[in-house]
This record gives structure tokens, C-alpha cells and sequence, in this order.
């Protein structure tokens, strides 16, 4: 039997091959290429060792027998698709594995926590995943237990990607600290991670890294930060998304913050969001309110409260409909009353008004004195706020089409920064904008914030502020403690019934509280032993009687104070202080009494019983400025009369602790 050309062929590459490489240790190759569509002739036994190796995955399951050992940099390519082609050993042990394709998310998922390598380089360019997505892969690695420098590199299409799998992991896991380019995280298992952004060949990839808590980096950056204005920082972090993670994770500091249903003002600059009405015949008007499809104005008042917004809305005020019939006939008759005014006054000369003389119906006397160009505006006016109740009633759309304007204010002067299409309510862009500025960051450092009544505050979830200087009324308290931290001087005036508006903490704990209302006595003893304040300025504006007085201090030391804390009590009369600090001697034991001239009188255990009975009838001593006494609990107290520079606690007596 003959063999064929191809047969000969054939084997004659099989003994050469037998001829080279047969009986031979272990060959090392550096680099090692398999081509496509070929058979390769090699001696039975051959073994090859490389450093580095590039195949496609059909190739793996036949290559895997002449391989020895593990290969440090592996690259499989894109080609057929190969079932399991990475549960081999020859991918799994790899030191250094790169993969090209697009499977399904799923299955990356499974692939990540199948391999074992030390360094992923998984370039997945041709699906277009969601960042949602992408966190699981980075999950799905970080569920396996791996050494200490592990690495994982993987492919994103676009340059905003790698910023929103930054931010979307600091709300799944941890967050350690945060740097320009990077953020360190702490899993489920305690495996510490650092994602962050790089570049390589004009692609963005995530590389999350396993490692030990190190410093911060960029100090300097963190530095400059920290002592630049504000609305400067919002506006770079905006225009410069490299130090957006940085930028956040150094508080804001502001002189003054206020918010409003449209807008928040930051120092001296105010960012408001309104609806503006463009009609087909070129006029732009502003609205300021949402319409609805017939081109009614929809009041504030109705729109819900999201999730995280502070409600400071007045519960008893009424939502004012711009819809109900009795305005319908209001601007029908206000437009025919202008219309009969505009005809009388076309016929006299011009510049002449309405006079008392002229009339001659009741209502006409509204509209004396008013000149034709303001009757010609209100006439404008009714005659458009009737037709949304045309369009009402025939079904057909508003006039005009809407968007919302972002306008920024300073010096008075504003100016257009941005004009959004008319696709969600108005409350929804301001909850919108407000997380933009606030949403993510430690708390804001607040000199002097303002809270307006009557407003919901748009600001995202997890928003916190320390104060510097805080003025509210009572019925405010409940709303804004969630959103504040701390308070240095909190100065809370009456304003509505409110109950137990000073147990919350950031009233409890301020540094110094200054309080103005009308509570009965038993409820002012009770404010006085739960705060924890250290200067207490406390002005009830009912009389109170001396003794009654005295019950007021006595609360506020039986609770376990600092030394140095003040309390400072408003007097309705002068004389108050003289008969309060009289009888708080007959009620404690007296240390030591300072005379105005300085020379100090020690009270004797035989004297403190006679003057403590001899008090109860003598006129407080003229030379005298203070005693000092000890409570029953081993208090010592300073009491003296002091004058305010505040006019409304003019008079006032002042406690101050000097020992336990």
C-alpha cells in the first residue's frame, strides 16, 4: 500500500520534529505562539515552559498537555466560543492573566471568582455594562479570598464610568478614606480594597487592589481645599471631575447657609431654580411655580416630601387653587371692569386718571387714581389666567412650552448658567441640584445659618451641619435636628406649641443655649435639669415670684455639672436680685461673701445659722456683690447680679459652678 504526497510530508515533519526535540528535558521558552489551523508534529513527552503565552481560548484544552508548570503572563484572545475554557489549570494558576471578549455579565461574574491570579487584566469592551454591573464584578473578585497585592484591571468604554463605579461603591461597602483618583473600602469579610482610576492606551480602568490602611495622599491638594471659599471648590469640582472624591471628602465651610423651595444661598451667592414660559410668539416670561397640562399654576404647597427633605411648612395654612371657579368669575369680572374704566378714560385727555367725580357704579372707587398703563397690565393679567380655563374646558394643551432655569445670583446681578428640559417637577430638579452640591460629604461647617419658615428643604439623605451660631424658634427644633451636628451658640425664642423641643440632642448638648419663652415653672425646671450646656441664658417672660426663682437654679444644679458652667437667669425687676440671691442663702450654706472692695467674709458654722435665720428679714447688704454657697449634692455656686447688654434680660442673675 502506497502512501500519499500529504502522508509523506506528514511524516517527515514528525521525525524531524522527533529529531529535535525527543528525549529532552524540560524546554524553557520566553515567548511562546501557537498559530490557528494548524497540527502541531511533536514528539511524544515534549514539555515547554514560557514565560509568556497568547492563544485563543479554543486553543487552551489542546495546548495544556505539552505545557509544564505555570506560565506568569498569560493572554487569551477573543475567538470561538469554548465552554469552561477558564476552569483550567494552565488559566487558573497563571501569575498574570489578560482576557479579551464580551461575555455575559453573569458569567463574568463566575469567571472572576473562579481565577486564582494575582494580576487580572479583564478587558470586557464589547458589552456595554451599567456601573451597577460593574460593582459586581469588582464584589464577585473580592468574594474570594486572595494575597495581599492582588490586582484587578478591568476595561470601561467610557471616561464617566470609572467616576460613577467610584462613587456607587462608596454606597456598598465601607468607606475608608478617600484620595483625588482613588477610594479604600472595607468588604463583608474585612478584605480591604482600593479602587481607583487609571490609564492605559487612552482606556480608563478599575483597579481594586487588596493592601493595608495607608495615610491619605494629596495632602496639599486636601490643604487647599480646606481654606478655599466655598462656591470656588463647588464650581472646580464641577468643571474638574480628577478632584471631584477629593473635593467631597473635605468639609465645606461657609459663612452663611440658607435654603428655600427653589434656591440655596451660599455666602453671598444664590442658586435658584425656576420655570420659565416660552410661547411660540417669542415671549419669555418667568413662572416660578410647575404647571400642569392645561397651564394652571400648581402651588408649592401640595408637592410631597422625599426622602430626606426638612419640612418647615406651616401646618395650618391653606393650599391656594389657582383652578376653582370663584377665580374664574374673579378674572372674568376684574378683565370687564378694566375694560369699561380703559373706555372711559380713552375719551378724556391723555395722562388723566380715574377721579372720585367720575364715578358713578360702587366698585369703580377700587380703581381711582390708577393710571391706563396699570389698568392695561391688570387687564393683560386676568385675560391669562383665563385661559388655562378655556383650554380646561375645550381639552386642549397649555400655550406655551416650559423648562426650569438655573440662574446664579451675586451682587445682586443674575445671570443664566443653565436651562434643563421641562421633564420633571420643580421640586425634583431643586432635590436634584441639592444632591449635586451636598450629597456624599461630612458634615458643612456653617457660621451663621438661616432657616426660613414656610419651606421645604430639598437636601439629600444623610445631610448634617455644624453650626456656629444658630437662631430658631420652638416649632422649627423638631424639623432641622436631623440635619444638624452640633452648635456652639443656639439661641431659641419662642414660636408655636411645641413639646419638648429641648430635649433633642443639639439643643441639649450647645455649648451655650440662650432660651426666651413663657413655660410654666414646672416645665422650666424640667428644661434646666436636661440641659447640658455649659452657659445657660434663660429668659422666662412670665413673673415669677423670687422663690420660684430660686426652684429654677436649684433644677439646674441637681444635675452633675462642669466647673466654670454658667447659668444666667432674666429678672423681671431690678430688686428680683437682691430678694432671689437673700433667700437662695437662707436655702444653702453659705462659703464665703465677697464685699465691693474686694475683702472676702468667712462664714463661721455658729454665724451660718444666725445668718441664715437674719437673712430671711434683712435687706440684701448694699456693699455686697456676690456669695458663694454650697448645694445640698456638694455644689459650689457663685451667685451674682450682673447687667446684660441685651435689653430683653436687662436685669439677671448670674450662677456660676466653681467646685464639686
Amino acid at each position: 500500500m502506497g502512501y500519499s504526497k500529504d502522508d509523506l510530508q506528514v511524516m517527515a515533519v514528525k521525525q524531524f520534529n522527533h529529531t529535535l526535540f525527543a528525549n529532552r528535558p524540560v524546554i524553557k521558552v520566553k515567548v511562546l505562539a501557537f498559530h490557528a489551523i494548524q497540527d502541531y508534529r511533536i514528539p511524544v513527552g515534549l514539555k515547554i515552559k514560557t514565560t509568556e503565552l497568547a492563544v485563543r481560548r479554543t486553543e487552551i484544552a489542546s495546548i495544556a498537555t505539552i505545557l509544564e508548570g505555570d506560565v506568569n503572563r498569560f493572554r487569551v484572545l477573543s475567538g470561538r466560543n469554548a465552554e469552561n475554557w477558564w476552569q483550567h489549570r494552565l488559566v487558573q494558576n497563571a501569575k498574570e492573566l489578560i482576557t479579551e471578549g464580551s461575555p455575559s455579565a453573569e458569567k463574568s461574574c463566575l469567571m472572576l471568582r473562579t481565577f486564582g491570579n494575582k494580576i487580572i487584566r479583564f478587558n470586557n469592551t464589547l458589552k456595554r455594562m451599567r456601573t451597577e454591573k460593574n460593582c459586581e464584578l469588582i464584589e464577585s473578585w473580592m468574594s474570594v479570598k486572595r494575597e495581599v497585592g492582588s490586582e484587578l484591571w478591568f476595561a470601561l468604554r467610557f471616561k464617566n464610568c470609572s467616576e460613577n463605579v467610584l462613587e456607587m461603591m462608596q454606597t456598598r461597602m465601607e468607606v475608608i478614606s478617600i484620595d483625588e483618583r482613588c477610594v479604600r473600602i472595607l468588604g463583608e469579610k474585612g478584605t480591604q480594597v482600593e479602587v481607583c482610576v487609571d490609564k492605559t492606551s487612552h482606556v480608563r480602568w478599575g483597579k481594586p487592589e487588596t493592601m493595608k490602611n495607608q495615610p491619605v495622599l494629596y495632602d496639599s491638594l486636601k490643604s487647599i481645599l480646606h481654606h478655599m471659599d466655598a462656591n470656588l471648590r463647588i464650581n472646580m469640582s464641577t468643571q474638574i471631575p480628577s478632584i471631584r472624591a477629593t473635593e467631597r471628602a473635605v468639609p465645606l465651610k461657609m459663612k452663611c447657609l440658607s435654603f428655600s423651595d427653589t434656591s440655596v444661598k451660599i455666602n453671598d451667592v444664590c442658586y435658584e431654580l425656576s420655570v420659565y414660559r416660552d410661547y411660540p410668539n417669542g415671549d419669555v416670561l418667568p413662572a416660578g411655580n410647575d404647571f400642569d397640562r392645561f397651564g394652571f399654576e400648581i402651588p408649592f404647597d401640595p408637592s410631597p416630601t422625599l426622602p430626606g427633605d426638612v419640612s418647615l411648612r406651616n401646618r395650618n395654612g391653606q393650599v391656594v387653587r389657582t383652578d376653582t371657579d370663584e377665580l374664574e368669575e374673579h378674572y372674568q369680572t376684574q378683565l370687564a371692569r378694566c375694560k369699561i374704566i380703559l373706555q372711559f378714560l380713552a375719551q378724556q385727555k391723555p395722562g388723566v386718571t380715574l377721579q372720585r367725580k367720575d364715578v358713578w357704579i360702587p366698585w369703580m372707587s377700587d380703581y381711582v387714581g390708577i393710571t391706563e398703563k396699570r389698568l392695561q397690565y391688570i387687564s393683560n393679567d386676568a385675560r391669562e389666567k383665563l385661559k388655562p380655563f378655556l383650554r380646561r374646558r375645550h381639552n386642549l394643551p397649555r400655550p406655551f412650552f416650559c423648562y426650569i432655569q438655573l440662574s446664579i445670583m451675586k451682587d445682586g446681578e443674575a445671570k443664566s448658567f443653565q436651562r434643563l428640559a421641562y421633564t420633571r417637577k420643580l421640586y425634583e430638579a431643586v432635590k436634584q441640584f441639592n444632591h449635586i452640591l451636598f450629597a456624599k460629604r461630612p458634615a458643612i461647617r456653617v457660621i451663621k445659618p438661616v432657616f426660613l419658615d414656610n419651606h421645604v428643604y430639598r437636601i439629600p439623605v444623610g445631610f448634617k451641619m455644624s453650626a456656629n451660631e444658630l437662631t430658631v424658634r420652638e416649632s422649627q427644633v423638631a424639623s432641622i435636628a436631623t440635619m444638624i451636628e452640633d452648635v456652639n451658640r443656639l439661641r431659641v425664642s419662642e414660636g408655636g406649641n411645641t413639646e419638648n423641643w429641648w430635649q433633642h440632642r443639639f439643643v441639649k448638648n450647645a455649648k451655650e443655649l440662650i432660651t426666651k419663652g413663657s413655660p410654666s415653672v414646672e416645665e422650666s425646671c424640667l428644661m434646666l435639669r436636661t440641659f447640658r450646656c455649659r452657659i445657660i441664658r434663660f429668659h422666662n417672660l412670665r413673673t415669677l415670684t423670687s422663690e420660684q426663682y430660686c426652684e429654677l437654679i436649684e433644677s439646674w444644679m441637681s444635675v452633675k455639672r462642669e466647673v466654670g458652667s454658667e447659668l444666667w437667669i432674666a429678672l423681671d425687676q431690678k430688686k428680683r436680685r437682691k430678694n432671689v440671691s437673700k433667700m437662695m442663702q437662707t436655702r444653702m450654706e453659705i462659703i464665703r461673701r465677697d464685699d465691693r472692695n474686694g475683702t472676702q467674709v468667712e462664714a463661721s458654722m455658729a454665724n451660718r445659722l444666725k445668718d441664715r435665720w437674719q437673712n430671711r428679714l434683712e435687706v440684701f447688704p448694699k456693699d455686697e456683690r456676690s456669695f458663694k454657697l454650697r448645694g445640698k449634692n456638694g455644689t459650689q455656686i457663685e451667685i451674682c447680679g450682673e447687667v446684660c447688654e441685651n435689653e430683653t434680660m436687662r436685669h439677671c442673675l448670674k450662677v456660676k459652678i466653681i467646685g464639686n
